[in-house]
């Protein structure tokens, strides 16, 4: 069985999840279309056979649309593309619609796609919907015909897994820091503290569920973890009287995962807290950020003893092991799938820690941030402080009014006159005085750019 090596990269990941083999095997043969295609045929039903397991079929269908010479069909192209190989005709046919050789390379012409301002046919989003309906009835269900939308849909990509195909942990079980001995000194954990209760959340296991719906301190949160742009974003799970809950959707926007809320079954852009597609599109709604910091356990720990942490015993059967589900793609340079809006005054995967304050996003390289662990710097008008341990991937923003700050030769964090402040997981405090922190996270550069092309960029002088 053939499949792309894009897909592979995916495919491969999951491995051994405990799904049908049928919905891995799906997308191979996605299209209804039987026979070989009619020169008379329609649009829709010549982009049908683009996906249709016979390759005979496939390259006259190929060939039909190329003479037609509407380059609103190639979206359709590189959908079947995904999941199977070109052949002679199909290449000669993007050649004639676009202009471009990019050969089989899926990345590569998704990401021209995406850099593009070609309007897909009018029959793309049903030939769409029949793709997803095939590899699993609930991805289509997120694009019912005439729903709102407000990305485009020639650039959501399958990622490789069923709808909750990463299971979501709701309310999961927690234990006492000192009985969590599963974990080891050094390695990363999320940590979140809310109306004085403390909670750590490990990667080890993150990596395997993405989203966490959660109640700390009182609060519904959710934790949405992106593995393929590397942000562990907390939100405020509730609005107004509705409490959102939220699983994984399997599709993908620019290399980040689209998460949906169960209430209403709308996709959500985790990067903006925002619906994207579904009944809340034009709703208003947007999800308010919540403080949350990567540190090792111990480092956590230390500075929050009470501190609760996810048990290991989730109710799931994985392999909850550092670096077991994403170590090869972490330690590699590469991105998994297509992203279309690139910078590159950093590498692709740099790590960068970003805010928004009053709309203007800001971006804080952590190599940059490595001599510095203490920044006093502005996101345009409002002055803030940047705390960081650039070695853990630990960054904290607080804003600081008319201060400024450094370090003492105790490490101690003081203002101008030398007053001593206590570095809190909600606030600054000294003086008799609370500076609020600011709500960020930790992101790849290729992830923070891809959704905020707008962001400045700290560089220090």
């Amino acid at each position: 069985m053939w499949m792309g090596a894009i897909m592979e990269r995916a495919l491969s990941v999951w491995r051994g999840r405990k799904w049908p083999v049928v919905v891995l095997t799906a997308a191979l043969s996605v299209a209804p279309a039987s026979g070989q295609p009619r020169a008379d045929a329609t649009a829709l039903e010549l982009m049908s056979y683009l996906a249709n397991r016979d390759p005979d079929a496939r390259e006259r269908a190929a060939a039909l649309l190329g003479e037609r010479g509407d380059p609103s069909v190639v979206p359709a192209f590189l959908e079947a593309l995904q999941f199977l190989p070109p052949g002679e005709e199909w290449h000669r046919a993007m050649k004639r619609l676009t202009g471009e050789r990019f050969g089989s390379n899926w990345h590569a012409w998704m990401e021209w796609l995406g850099g593009s301002d070609l309007s897909p046919h009018p029959d793309y989003p049903a030939f769409k919907r029949s793709v997803l309906q095939r590899i699993d009835p609930a991805l289509a269900a997120f694009f019912s015909p005439g729903a709102p939308m407000r990305i485009r849909f020639d650039l959501v990509v399958w990622g490789g897994v069923p709808v909750d195909g990463i299971p979501a942990l709701d309310t999961p079980p927690v234990v006492a820091g000192a009985e969590a001995t599963y974990l080891t000194a050094e390695e990363p954990v999320f940590g979140v503290r809310l109306n004085g209760e403390a909670r750590a959340y490990p990667l080890r296991i993150l990596d395997w569920h993405e989203m966490v719906n959660d109640t700390l301190g009182g609060r519904p949160i959710t934790l949405a973890y992106c593995t393929l742009c590397g942000s562990a974003i907390l939100f405020d799970a509730q609005q107004g009287d509705t409490v959102y809950t939220f699983g994984s959707s399997g599709l993908l926007y620019e290399s980040n995962k689209l998460m949906y809320d169960r209430p209403t079954r709308s996709l959500w852009s985790t990067l903006h807290g925002r619906p994207v597609a579904g009944p809340l599109v034009g709703s208003g709604i947007e999800l308010r950020r919540l403080p949350i910091v990567r540190s090792e356990w111990a480092s956590w720990r230390g500075r929050h003893p009470g501190t609760s942490v996810l048990s290991i015993t989730t109710g799931y059967d994985r392999e909850y092991r550092p670096g077991t589900a994403y170590g090869k793609y972490f330690a590699s340079d590469e991105t998994m799938f297509p992203v279309a809006r690139r910078s590159e005054r950093l590498e692709p995967k740099a790590w960068v820690y970003g805010v928004e304050l009053g709309g203007l996003p800001r971006a804080y390289p952590l190599e940059y941030l490595e001599d510095r662990p203490v920044v006093n710097d502005a996101v345009g008008p409002e002055a803030v402080v940047v705390l960081s341990d650039a070695e853990q991937l630990s960054v904290r923003v607080y804003r600081r009014e008319e201060l400024a700050f450094s370090t003492d030769e105790a490490g101690t964090l003081v203002d101008a006159r030398g007053g001593a402040w206590e570095i809190g997981e909600s606030y600054l405090e000294g003086n008799g005085r609370r500076l609020p922190r600011v709500a960020g996270h930790l992101a790849f550069w290729f992830g923070w750019y891809a959704f905020f092309p707008e962001t400045t960029l700290y560089d220090p002088p």
